[in-house]
């Protein structure tokens, strides 16, 4: 699996979405042939719940919690924090309440 690293992220446009939604969030549309590779996110909540990062509809991180009053968030990380397959969308699924946050990206 090949993925950008700090030596080649100027070969890439980062990309920005936000997350807005209750249920399953399309926090990205797929891209024909290419990867979305997150490099960071925040993401809170409006009620105590779990969220997962999907590749489509399969699960590409853990149950990540997330609550009213507080925020998680993955700084910056070049190599990506999770990468979906190639022409599949970023889903995320919120177990409860309504998700918010944005997220960077990169297409590979």
């Amino acid at each position: 699996m090949s993925l950008a690293s700090v030596k080649d992220m100027a070969n890439h446009e980062v990309k920005y979405a936000s997350i807005s939604g209750s249920g399953t969030i399309a926090a990205v549309a797929a891209v024909t042939g290419k990867k979305i590779n997150v490099i960071s996110y925040v993401l809170g909540g409006s009620a105590t719940a779990t969220a997962i990062f999907k590749s489509a509809t399969t699960a590409i991180s853990g149950a990540i919690p997330v609550a009213a009053t507080f925020a998680v968030s993955a700084s910056w990380n070049p190599d990506g924090w999770m990468q979906t397959a190639a022409g599949e969308a970023l889903n995320i699924t919120i177990s409860t309440g309504n998700g918010v946050g944005h997220l960077s990206y990169i297409e590979l």
